[in-house]
């Protein structure tokens, strides 16, 4: 891959003043986003591979017991790397910051983001892991990405959004109320509260959204998309909402008359949602449909919750056999295409 020349910009928020200038072997270009567990950053490598390095709070590895279940994590990610994932470049479960770095594809340049996606495929990667947000100068769905979704497409595995990724989920003003900052999951005084989570839904579902009306899927009908740990509870609107938009503006806009589906068949067909275990999935089926959720727990990360298995099947009481068959098997098949679900057949 050609080396990165000087000046290029790549996505991520610009770096604090305390953040690392660089872990492991991995510069860090930035800041990709923030969770219950630590920071995730843009690095590059000497030889100009980008990666996602997801770092674990201080607090959190002097727990003890942390670091060995991080390093369980870490080992189970390489077992599934290429399989059901993004691919695990490199990890140090033991370093005074703990850290593991994944396969990551930019969407700010469009050269490097076409190679950058051929070469996680030739990897082995079974999922493209992109942001779920707005690169800084151009639209995601931008004809200049088309070889990305191509080279998905052609690969048959998936693309997938996770949080993260957008830099700060909300304007950082929300904050400065006048009160006391809250804790987030372990008593820290950053990372994720109930006002950011509240903002989770923003990124991808404009991003879909826009790939959507300006024909991506239309272009790319195979193309399958994951949007993973970001929550399923503002689906049924946002659909009724796309489809609003689409009756609304139909009439004066060619790239919608150009569509051969509506927005919520496209959704059905190729797009997959994680629902949280606090929310409601057998409601958000009712209100959308069975093809879109697929079971997760984010073990053994904090903020999967406790008991998801229980909390979700408490909320499909009432849906019947093949509901639940398409939410706990069928709908995860169907993102990660015929090579997974043979695998595990």
């Amino acid at each position: 891959m050609t080396e990165p020349q000087s000046g290029d910009k790549d996505e991520g928020e610009p770096l604090r003043r305390w953040d690392p200038e660089r872990i492991g072997p991995y510069v860090i270009l930035g800041r990709l986003g923030a969770g219950a567990m630590g920071q995730v950053y843009l690095g590059r490598s000497a030889a100009g591979r980008l990666v996602a390095v997801k770092t674990i709070k201080v607090d959190l590895a002097e727990e003890a017991g942390f670091r060995t279940r991080f390093a369980q994590e870490v080992a189970a990610a390489r077992r599934v790397s290429g399989f059901f994932t993004a691919a695990v470049v490199e990890a140090d479960p033991e370093a005074d910051l703990p850290w593991l770095a994944t396969a990551y594809v930019p969407l700010v340049d469009f050269a490097r983001a076409a190679a950058m996606a051929a070469e996680a495929v030739a990897m082995g990667a079974a999922a493209l892991l992109v942001a779920s947000g707005c690169p800084p100068t151009h639209s995601p769905s931008h004809i200049g990405l088309d070889p990305v979704w191509a080279t998905a497409q052609e690969a048959d595995i998936p693309v997938v959004f996770h949080v993260g990724g957008t830099g700060d989920l909300i304007d950082p003003n929300y904050f400065r109320n006048g009160l006391p900052v809250p804790p987030d999951f372990h008593g820290g005084e950053e990372n994720f509260r109930s006002v950011d989570y509240v903002g989770i839904p923003g990124p991808p579902a404009q991003t879909l959204a826009t790939m959507i009306f300006d024909g991506v899927l239309e272009r790319f009908p195979h193309l399958r998309i994951g949007v993973i740990e970001q929550g399923a509870i503002w689906v049924p609107s946002w659909l009724r909402q796309m489809e609003a938009a689409f009756e609304a503006f139909a009439r004066h806009e060619e790239r919608l008359r150009a569509l051969g589906l509506r927005p919520t068949e496209y959704v059905r067909r190729q797009v997959r949602f994680t629902p949280y275990p606090t929310e409601d999935v057998g409601w958000i089926i009712e209100q959308s449909s069975p093809e879109l959720c697929m079971f997760s727990s984010d073990y053994p990360h904090v903020e999967g919750g406790r008991r998801p298995l229980e909390r979700f099947e408490a909320s499909l009481a009432g849906a019947g056999a093949d509901v639940k068959r398409r939410f706990y098997c069928e709908n995860f098949l169907d993102l990660m295409g015929p090579a997974v679900a043979a695998r595990v057949a």
